[in-house]
């Protein structure tokens, strides 16, 4: 029915992306914001060799680096990344993946460096044009309320000229939107 080259390439493809997801799901990961400088010079340089100083990408190096570093520790490695080859670990993984295994990579990269920027910005996403991704709107705020959701409504309200809660205000209706906006506490 389908070639055998092509039944392995889809396999192989498949599986990094799976491995990633299962990798990081599934890890249990110190998250305080200690940080290993050493460690971090040495993931930056073991990115490095397995991605832009080669042709091709190891992407065991990559999934191994990304599912088992806290947040801070994955923002350590960005910035020594950087310092160390004058380019972004952030470029280097557009350059380096694709498609959703790309975009599992750099959502945990944006995660680890600025979570309220990037929480903002999905917040924005899902509220933006006709009609609401309701799951991402919910998802977001049910999950980040009592963790850094003051820093979300400042990154939200610096970048996009209106308050959160005006936003969920002006998208929402009913006791949905009463839900919402009590999550989010006050107007701030």
């Amino acid at each position: 029915m389908y070639s055998e080259d092509l039944l392995k390439r889809l396999v192989s493809e498949l599986r990094g992306k799976l491995e990633l997801l299962l990798a990081y799901v599934s890890t249990s990961r110190y998250e305080g914001l200690e940080v290993d400088r050493e460690m971090a010079m040495k993931d930056a340089k073991a990115l490095y060799k397995a991605g832009e100083k080669r042709l091709g990408t190891d992407e065991k190096t990559f999934i191994r680096i990304f599912s088992e570093r806290s947040r801070a520790q994955l923002a350590a490695i960005s910035a020594a990344y950087h310092d160390m080859y004058g380019g972004s670990l952030k470029k280097a993984v557009k350059s380096e993946t694709s498609g959703k295994f790309e975009r599992g990579l750099l959502t945990i990269l944006q995660c680890s460096e600025n979570p309220a920027k990037y929480f903002a910005k999905a917040l924005h996403k899902a509220m933006k044009g006709l009609g609401t991704d309701d799951t991402t709107l919910i998802r977001i705020i049910v999950t980040r309320t009592e963790i850094d959701m003051q820093y979300i409504k400042a990154e939200y309200l610096r970048k996009y000229k209106k308050t959160l809660n005006d936003a969920v205000h002006s998208d929402t209706s009913g006791h949905y939107r009463t839900f919402l906006l009590s999550l989010l506490g006050p107007n701030n």
